[in-house]
């Protein structure tokens, strides 16, 4: 892709457990040329990416997490509040990483590391707007009936949200964008709608508009077991969009032998989507 001065935005979206996290370990990179990826993650996925015995990232992989954690405030001490330091902390490491300071910071050993990441990845977008609102509640706690966010802490959740996205998107690197689905029956039509879960009335419908791809992951039942698929094109219910112009659903499925590290990855989610272009464009 580089190759085609291709620089992906995409967003992908759906259910707990459809290979969201899962794709992303399919990012092919080029380690002797110092490429890597830098993974934010807000909703403790990390750890599905890891080797499940020794705790390692796939090698060329770096990343942090970012949760807050809940903390006992009061005169009593019976109060349970989330510190909103996750935010700032992600926007720290995001900055360092656009000023090029980022390698030293993930791996200093490694001489061979570009200064930037060659992909950047926001797991999950849901996460960072609950990352974003603790952040509100934490600089002006004053809140509505029974504790509820009021409506000046919305607004400050949507500009934090967007304004991280967008810095990201301003650095000439991939981004990988993954968000929860949220879904809902529309009794009009009796069909099954959904769209990217995010709080604030206008910012589902406004997120996919940030973006260039936006996938839509669902599982499939099949006679040899569920397979994982990624939606390119939008069916009415769910939205989905490419404008690098991918028309047919893409089977994202992992071998348990590419999953257990026995097998190459080349050829399976992001690197599929990648060779399918080359194929498609260099014809």
């Amino acid at each position: 892709l580089n190759e085609m001065n291709v620089k992906i935005r995409a967003l992908r979206y759906g259910e707990s457990g459809c290979g969201k996290t899962e794709m992303i370990r399919t990012w092919p990179l080029n380690l002797e040329a110092g490429e890597w990826l830098y993974i934010f993650d807000f909703d403790g996925g990390l750890n599905t990416i890891r080797n499940p015995v020794t705790g390692e990232l796939p090698t060329g992989f770096y990343g942090g997490t970012f949760r807050d954690r809940e903390q006992r405030v009061g005169p009593d001490k019976r109060k349970l509040q989330r510190k909103g330091q996750a935010f700032p902390d992600a926007l720290e490491m995001l900055n360092s990483l656009i000023i090029g300071e980022g390698a030293e910071l993930v791996d200093k050993e490694n001489e061979l590391l570009q200064p930037k990441p060659t992909i950047v990845v926001l797991d999950t977008l849901t996460g960072l707007h609950d990352a974003a609102m603790n952040l509100a509640l934490t600089l002006d706690p004053k809140t509505g009936l029974g504790g509820a966010p009021a409506m000046h802490h919305w607004g400050a959740q949507m500009r934090y949200v967007e304004e991280f996205v967008r810095l990201c998107e301003s650095v000439d690197w991939h981004m990988d964008v993954t968000a929860h689905v949220k879904a809902w029956q529309d009794e009009l039509l009796g069909t099954s709608r959904g769209a990217v879960m995010a709080t604030g009335k206008a910012t589902p419908g406004l997120i996919p508009t940030w973006f260039d791809e936006v996938y839509y992951h669902v599982t499939r039942q099949t006679s040899d077991g569920i397979s994982y698929v990624l939606r390119v094109q939008n069916d009415g219910y769910f939205t989905a969009k490419s404008r690098l112009k991918l028309h047919e659903d893409i089977n994202i499925t992992l071998p348990q032998q590419v999953l257990r590290g026995k097998q190459p990855i080349d050829g399976y989610g992001w690197s599929g989507i990648f060779k399918l272009l080359e194929d498609t464009y260099h014809d």
